[in-house]
């Protein structure tokens, strides 16, 4: 077979694969338009609880006010880098005057005992502030 049967065979091969995915459902176009394997047909249902996405419940965006110990004009963006990086963190704004952390978060990745532990694992003590 010389070079060029090899690369005519070849791309059939590659257009029938794509036509039987096509047909399977298993074959989805990206917003780019480039087709891609989805791995699944879309019309299928899940045939037993194990193959059902998990319940989850409604995302809540939650805000805590961290009471911090700081020692310096620096460490706000210490502790603000540490609680950006927990996963589930939206925002956060450190005040050095006021010795806080304020923290918007999704409830549903994470929650106040993590911020806790990501600026204690890096030296700063924390706890939610309470007002009187």
């Amino acid at each position: 077979m010389n070079r060029m049967s090899a690369i005519a065979a070849s791309a059939a091969a590659i257009l029938a694969a794509g036509a039987y995915l096509a047909g399977s459902g298993m074959l989805a176009q990206t917003s780019s338009g480039v087709a891609a394997a989805t791995g699944a047909p879309s019309s299928r249902a899940p045939s037993s609880p194990v193959d059902a996405p998990p319940a989850s419940r409604a995302a809540a965006i939650e805000t805590v006010t961290l009471s911090v110990k700081m020692w310096c004009a620096s460490c706000p963006y210490i502790v603000k880098r540490s609680l950006e990086d927990v996963a589930g963190v939206l925002g956060v704004d450190v005040s050095y005057r006021d010795q806080t952390a304020v923290v918007r978060f999704d409830d549903t990745r994470t929650d106040v005992a993590a911020l806790i532990e990501a600026t204690g694992s890096i030296g700063f003590p924390s706890a939610p502030l309470v007002r009187d």
